[in-house]
């Protein structure tokens, strides 16, 4: 999968979005946005993904978001930080560490 599908801003009631693995997604659709229910979001391994679209600034009731081995996203503050209700923001790449 490159991208979401368009109607994902369709899951209003959606509280928990989680994603997991997948290597190919380079961005979150623009309907994010309309996910007015989530609290919590989770990306996880997605090496590819690009952008966490303005979009996503518009998620008023976010209060969680945990972003891990997401190397490549550009432009992440700029949606950040516009999540009033941001409780917790967790953003970490492992990918270059090296073990013995």
């Amino acid at each position: 999968m490159k991208e979401l599908p368009s109607c994902i801003g369709q899951l209003n009631a959606i509280q928990k979005f989680d994603m997991l693995g997948c290597t190919n997604l380079k961005e979150l659709h623009l309907s994010i946005d309309q996910l007015n229910g989530l609290q919590e979001c989770y990306l996880y391994e997605c090496p590819n993904l690009r952008e966490l679209l303005l979009a996503i600034g518009q998620l008023n009731g976010l209060q969680e978001c945990y972003l891990y081995e997401c190397p490549n996203l550009r432009e992440l503050l700029l949606a950040i930080g516009q999540l009033n209700a941001l409780q917790i923001f967790i953003y970490k790449v492992l990918s270059n560490l090296k073990t013995s």
